[in-house]
């Protein structure tokens, strides 16, 4: 059957609270939030479907 699952990601000791996350798909299009954090850690969940992968970049 068909399989899915969110994976829990961290990211710690960011050297700065603003900075740019961008999800690229395995073969396939991207996604680039801006996110703004009040600590040096921040915590995401992100969906996987089955037979997937993607490739994160963090930019600062």
């Amino acid at each position: 059957g068909l399989h899915s699952e969110a994976v829990p990601m961290t990211f710690e000791n960011l050297p700065k609270r603003n900075f740019k996350i961008t999800r690229t798909e395995f073969m396939g299009s991207s996604r680039t939030l801006n996110i703004a954090t009040t600590s040096a850690t921040w915590k995401t969940s992100e969906f996987f479907t089955s037979n997937s992968a993607a490739m994160f970049t963090v930019e600062f």
